[in-house]
């Protein structure tokens, strides 16, 4: 069974949003998926209290709504063949797709890093609703930067202390990237190593804990990872450093078309909790390419 049968994309008709529509036809043509396309207008409250226009004005911006998906959905079957269903949903653009993903049950959400209110300036920053939307859904959620229509061939997939989230990271982003490349990064740290030199621990001892803590990282880094799902390749890589910069420069060395980190990755809150941990959180910001976040 495909591990991606419904996709449920969200577009603001910026250049951002169509990208996440080419990503999200993409996907949805190699995987043989159901895809629905949802783009939320305010509704007439919300226009109104932040607008001093007409009711005309709010009318004017229902009606292009509609003509632009009608165009968007009609671009998708003539660029990849598949049927896609849009909707309308008035209100905030956050709660809109959160209703929307209650609703339909996706396997994944696509969404853009940023939409029609970008800032020039920091083009790398996430969106407002973007940022709400990490912290709320509770299924897959690809972040698209760039519009790209060639599948995914190579992948990075961040993966931390528990095993049990590693394997649907690894599960999730070798899936994507069938029959290219799959780097597991696991970064490690030597606690206090530092403070401990301070105290005059000899070079030995020093030797011995840095050993002990990579012992400790490759075991939780090494669990009978299984590619028959995936069928990607897997590369294991084990590094010593913070999470978010090693894996930053491992994204410099590797070239990755995404990368897949844990919902709470980083975190010991637990897996209920709303926030998203801190490193995901951190690597969705600053990734230079698309993100999927893994809950």
């Amino acid at each position: 069974m495909s591990i991606i049968s419904r996709i449920l994309a969200a577009t603001d008709f910026s250049a951002t949003g169509h990208a996440v529509l080419a990503r999200a036809g993409q996907l949805a043509a190699q995987y043989g998926a159901e895809f629905r396309v949802v783009h939320a207008t305010p509704d007439w409250t919300l226009f109104s209290n932040r607008s001093a226009m007409q009711q005309r004005h709010y009318d004017d911006i229902t009606r292009n709504a509609e003509i632009l998906l009608k165009a968007e959905v009609s671009w998708l079957l003539a660029k990849f063949a598949v049927h896609a269903s849009g909707e309308i949903q008035r209100g905030k653009a956050s709660q809109t797709i959160v209703r929307a993903v209650d609703a339909y049950h996706p396997n994944l959400l696509v969404i853009g890093t940023r939409g029609e209110h970008a800032p020039a300036v920091a083009p790398a920053a996430l969106g407002g609703t973007t940022m709400k939307l990490l912290t709320q859904v509770k299924v897959p959620l690809l972040l698209v930067r760039d519009a790209v229509t060639t599948p995914y061939s190579t992948c990075l997939a961040a993966i931390g202390n528990s095993t049990e989230q590693a394997r649907r990271i690894v599960h999730w982003a070798s899936s994507l990237v069938k029959g290219g490349d799959c780097h597991l990064v696991r970064a490690y740290e030597v606690p206090y190593l530092e403070r401990l030199r301070l105290c005059g621990l000899s070079a030995d001892a020093m030797t011995e804990c840095s050993q002990d803590a990579e012992l400790a990282a490759r075991y939780a880094a090494d669990p009978p990872w299984s590619d028959e799902d995936g069928g990607a390749r897997i590369h294991m890589h084990l590094v010593r450093g913070t999470p978010v910069p090693t894996v930053l420069t491992e994204v410099t060395r590797y070239s990755p078309q995404f990368v897949a980190v844990g919902q709470h990755e980083g975190t010991r809150l637990e897996p209920e909790h709303p926030l998203i941990g801190c490193v995901g959180m951190s690597l969705a910001y600053h990734c230079p390419v698309d993100v999927l976040i893994v809950p």
